[in-house]
């Protein structure tokens, strides 16, 4: 790439999406050493301010295209591609990240930054499975990436930016003034439903982290993690933990069938299934379970997220 170049990058995000689609392009766009050369596409209040935050520069669906794009990066949960090609029309250019939905069948890259990918989902979308991109090493881990674990205690509830179905509240409410309560952690995000003031008011015994910038040392370090689908399973697998999943969305079963193709410790996984069918029966026999194993060591393959570096090259 010359310096002239610029890279036009959209990564959606809102209460009922979630802000992983913005916390993982950001990322990747940091890795790659491209940060002065993007210029993000904000659709909403959420997505500017987060993008403001991080000192990326953004551009508003109604501002004049006079940029020169030479790439277009997409990590989107909807079809998105006739907002994009009021800017950037060049197809061969445009790389998707993690769908693998027909609307990105004509896109020059497709690429799955995980270390499991759905086979079911890539033979409904007309994609050619050797045409994706994916695995580990393009795998976007949280920074810094640790090499030794200190290992508490704590079982770490974390979902997401957002938890639009608010299944912290659900599994809180199940493990309050339990056995378990004083071991309990639990990450806010900073989209979810519910203040600081509220929480802490209701559960004043509680250990919340707000908006935690040091993601990766409360993952690694914990104990029990419980979790819906989402970018922390790529920080999971890489730091070899014991985790409990709740489904946000029925089709995250398929998901997790192979997730336990793919995972180096299929005995560390436990799901939960739909939120909806959470109850305080099979919450504790996951936890007594993974309790009474002991958890992997961290990924010997030091090459998580190396292949982002040279995409463009």
């Amino acid at each position: 790439m010359s310096h002239s170049e610029k890279i036009l990058c959209f990564a959606s995000g809102g209460v009922e999406i979630g802000f992983g689609h913005l916390y993982r392009l950001t990322n990747i766009i940091e890795i790659m050493g491209l940060k002065n050369k993007s210029i993000f596409l904000a659709t909403n209040d959420i997505e500017s301010q987060f993008l403001k935050k991080r000192k990326f520069k953004i551009i508003k669906q109604q501002t004049h295209n006079d940029f020169n794009f030479s790439y277009a990066f997409v990590d989107s949960k909807y079809d998105c591609m006739d907002m994009i090609d009021g800017f950037f029309k060049n197809k061969e250019n445009t790389i998707i990240i993690d769908r693998v939905d027909r609307w990105a069948i004509h896109s020059g890259e497709v690429i799955v930054p995980s270390f499991f990918i759905n086979k079911d989902k890539i033979k409904k979308s007309y994609i050619s499975e050797n045409s994706i991109l994916w695995g580990k090493h393009y795998s976007v881990l949280k920074e810094p990436k640790l090499y030794k674990k200190e290992l508490n205690d704590k079982i770490l509830l974390t979902f997401g930016g957002s938890d639009p179905n608010d299944i912290s509240s659900i599994v809180l409410n199940l493990l309050y003034d339990s056995n378990y309560m004083n071991r309990l952690k639990i990450i806010i995000g900073p989209g979810y439903k519910h203040k600081k003031d509220y929480l802490l008011s209701k559960y004043p015994e509680i250990d919340f982290v707000f908006n935690s910038e040091d993601m990766q040392t409360e993952i690694a370090n914990a104990s029990i993690i419980i979790t819906s689908f989402g970018t922390i399973l790529q920080e999971a697998e890489y730091y070899g933990k014991k985790v409990i999943l709740a489904f946000n969305y029925d089709d995250d079963e398929s998901d997790f069938k192979w997730l336990l193709k793919a995972t180096r410790n299929p005995d560390n996984w436990i799901s939960l299934r739909n939120y909806k069918f959470i109850n305080r029966n099979n919450l504790f026999r996951a936890i007594e379970s993974l309790d009474l194993i002991l958890e992997s060591e961290i990924d010997s393959d030091q090459h998580w997220g190396s292949s982002w570096k040279t995409l463009l090259n």
